[in-house]
């Protein structure tokens, strides 16, 4: 197995935090989540998120030719927002983010490393995007 079971895992654990977010916020439409290569268009009036995985180089986590490989990588997600709505909006997101991947969550064998987290953000001429990291580790088969 590669990092790609690790993308795919670690996608669809996001998109369900998304829905739940959505719902415990009563979002009567889905949030948008653009994906790498994704032809979705942001919308103009409301959060959205963008997400890209983080590759990491496979090390030797067992001796032999059958022992796993350890995997640490992770996903950024981009948190934006048009201008006009503030940061508000970005901050409930992340916090209930957050609160999805704490450092030792485990879900289909793989392990969150470190409570998600925020780097500097940025504004662009008509919204603002907030970066979020989920480091995880993966022990896969050779």
């Amino acid at each position: 197995m590669t990092d790609t079971y690790i993308w795919q895992k670690i996608r669809l654990r996001f998109m369900k935090v998304i829905e739940a977010f959505d719902e415990e916020k009563g979002h009567t439409e889905p949030s948008t989540v653009i994906e790498p290569n994704d032809t979705d268009t942001r919308p103009e009036d409301k959060l959205w998120f963008e997400i890209f995985p983080l590759r990491g180089k496979p090390f030797q986590q067992e001796l032999g030719t059958h022992g796993r490989n350890r995997w640490i990588c992770g996903l950024q997600i981009n948190i934006n927002s048009p201008k006009a709505r503030g940061t508000y909006d970005i901050d409930e997101a992340y916090d209930f983010i957050a609160s999805h991947f704490k450092r030792g969550d485990i879900f289909d064998g793989i392990r969150v490393l470190e409570t998600a987290y925020r780097s500097s953000a940025r504004t662009y001429e008509d919204f603002y995007s907030e970066p979020v990291t989920v480091m995880v580790q993966a022990d896969l088969d050779n």
